[in-house]
């Protein structure tokens, strides 16, 4: 239990070092619709807690989000969760509209 204890600790300071925002009340289950309305134009990292028939996400625990979908793969590889999903909030372009990123 201690030992568990001092990887999360870890992996909340090296999460924070790499500037993604962690959820450390993380107990917390939100609906799909809620963490896109909270969590608007960002990148999130979730834990999946229910999907529908299809496979679609339904119900999910926020484990970080962050403007920069880098530190998102940076906190992925610390996390201990079993089923984890990232995905944008914002507006995806429009068919015929490209995007370039730069940094």
């Amino acid at each position: 239990m201690l030992a568990e204890l001092a990887d999360f600790l870890k992996w909340i300071c090296y999460s924070k070092k790499v500037g993604a925002k962690i959820l450390t009340g993380g107990d917390v289950s939100m609906k799909i619709e809620e963490v896109r309305r909270k969590y608007k134009d960002e990148w999130v990292l979730v834990e999946v807690l229910e999907e529908d028939e299809l496979g679609n996400l339904r119900e999910a625990r926020v484990i970080a989000h962050s403007k920069n979908r880098d530190d998102l793969y940076r906190v992925l590889k610390g996390t201990r969760a079993k089923y984890t999903y990232q995905f944008y909030t914002g507006r995806i372009p429009r068919k015929g509209y490209a995007v370039a990123f730069y940094g």
